[in-house]
């Protein structure tokens, strides 16, 4: 593996708390075929390696990721967050103790979407005012990555789809722009787990992610083999400019949803 290029997924966990795309409201609406989507239109190449070149902080780096697809479509300008708010939430979510490589062990996705619910994530402080404005989770929800449809809505409703992938050692020893498995699923074994976002469903059926500060595209085949956890994720900001929910819930009933979740 190139120094470019690092995981840092941990084997995915089962919290019973976390609510389920397939329990909402409105099925009959994820039984459609959920149309294309394409929210990385206009971004730019250069998204920022959030440290994922030098970290395994790929679920830190992917919240990041996440809100530079809900700023720059819905409350524009993009935001993209300085390394040193992506490395703080490595440190208070996974462990890392910096200049400590032995701590460098990655984190847990339901982990890290946990704490953004529940301690925020720092953020620059917006024009006028001082100190540090923490960023609060709205919702998050699991999808069932075997069911296509209900991962291509979560993109449409919610800008983007937050997924781990375990990664073939193959694709890290050359990373194409298009993942796709290999001829006779010669992948040479598990190079570790990963966590991307895909912020877009295109025609073509493939998806794009982001990882590693850039844009590449995945295929179905590929996801499928490869994908064992998958998440919607709601900002208020999203919702109010774009007006769609997971499962047709309100903002509300969202909330509701997180109350097994919410630290007291």
């Amino acid at each position: 593996m190139t120094a470019r290029f690092k995981l840092g997924r941990r084997p995915r966990t089962f919290n019973p708390r976390i609510p389920h795309l397939s329990s909402f409201g409105r099925r009959e609406k994820l039984l459609a075929p959920a149309p294309p989507s394409d929210w990385t239109v206009g971004m730019p190449a250069d998204l920022s390696e959030m440290l994922n070149d030098q970290l395994g902080d790929c679920t830190c780096a992917g919240l990041y990721h996440g809100r530079q697809v809900w700023s720059f479509n819905s409350n524009p300008p993009m935001d993209t967050e300085p390394d040193a708010n992506v490395e703080l939430v490595y440190c208070q979510a996974c462990g890392y103790e910096p200049g400590n490589p032995s701590t460098d062990q990655g984190g847990v996705e339901q982990d890290v979407l946990g704490y953004w619910l529940n301690q925020g994530i720092p953020i620059l402080p917006t024009v006028g005012s001082t100190g540090t404005t923490f960023d609060k989770l709205t919702a998050f929800y699991e999808v069932d990555p075997r069911h296509l449809n209900d991962i291509r809505w979560t993109i449409h409703d919610c800008g983007f789809a937050y997924i781990g992938i375990d990664m073939p050692a193959r694709l890290m020893d050359n990373v194409p722009d298009v993942w796709d498995v290999f001829p006779g699923n010669d992948d040479g074994g598990s190079d570790g787990g990963h966590c991307v976002i895909l912020p877009a469903s295109l025609p073509t059926e493939n998806f794009k992610l982001i990882s590693w500060g850039r844009v590449y595209e995945m295929t179905p085949a590929f996801f499928s083999r490869y994908c064992d956890e998958a998440y919607g994720l709601v900002d208020n900001s999203w919702v109010n400019a774009k007006g769609t929910t997971p499962g047709g819930l309100t903002l509300g009933e969202l909330e509701a949803q997180m109350a097994a979740l919410k630290e007291s």
